[in-house]
């Protein structure tokens, strides 16, 4: 099995994954398509739970400065 940050998944769930995420690569946002390129090469992710830990934190930050210089 193949598995990304706390999760296990069958090959089966991989190759679902690949396939998706070849298919966003190519249609997804802009700014996401890197990342659904790099999925695309093994079919693993992560939980979003841990992902939470980490960025929900600095969101407070981001939300606060300015999305643009004028």
């Amino acid at each position: 099995m193949g598995t990304g940050i706390n999760r296990e998944q069958t090959p089966k769930q991989l190759a679902r994954a690949r396939m998706l995420a070849d298919s966003l690569q190519k249609s997804f946002v802009p700014d996401l398509r890197n990342l659904a390129a790099a999925i695309a090469m093994t079919g693993d992710g992560g939980e979003q739970e841990v992902l939470c830990d980490q960025v929900l934190p600095t969101l407070g930050a981001e939300v606060d400065r300015p999305l643009m210089v004028s």
